[in-house]
């Protein structure tokens, strides 16, 4: 036998194979280490507002608009369920449905003042007021869209 020769010219490219049978999943890595808080951002516009109700009232201060005025309604109080706060409903309510497979029931409040008053068994109003540059949520009852 004698020596090697030089190495030939490269062959041409072959077919692709089948692809392989995937293999099993590998165990979980080790928890990696928490990185470094973001820097903080600078503060936001106080662009907001809180809102609360004042109740026996139609208006509301100066320092803050009204948004809706209406009546207040709460559970009656010798029944079970309803609410255990009053509501300021809005003077127009609107639903999307009346039907329910269960209800309970919510009353108006009326004054009850006695001996003599002009307000007896009237209707107790109420306002829902929002004061600029504060914060707060509030529940918008009886209505599907917020005022």
């Amino acid at each position: 036998k004698g020596d090697a020769g030089p190495v030939g010219p490269r062959g041409p490219k072959g077919t692709t194979g089948d692809q392989g049978v995937k293999g099993a999943v590998g165990p979980r890595g080790a928890k990696g280490t928490i990185g470094y808080p973001g820097f903080k951002g600078d503060r936001g516009d106080l662009d907001s507002s809180a809102v609360y109700v004042r109740w026996g009232r139609t208006a509301c201060p100066e320092d803050s608009r009204a948004v809706y005025t209406g009546r207040a309604a709460g559970s009656r109080f010798n029944v079970g369920g309803g609410t255990n706060e009053f509501l300021c409903l809005p003077d127009n309510p609107r639903y999307r449905s009346t039907l329910t497979g269960s209800s309970t029931y919510l009353y108006g409040v009326e004054w009850e003042e006695w001996p003599t008053s002009s307000h007896v068994d009237d209707n107790m109003p109420c306002v829902l007021c929002e004061a600029q540059n504060k914060t707060t949520t509030y529940v918008h009852p009886a209505d599907y869209d917020c005022p």
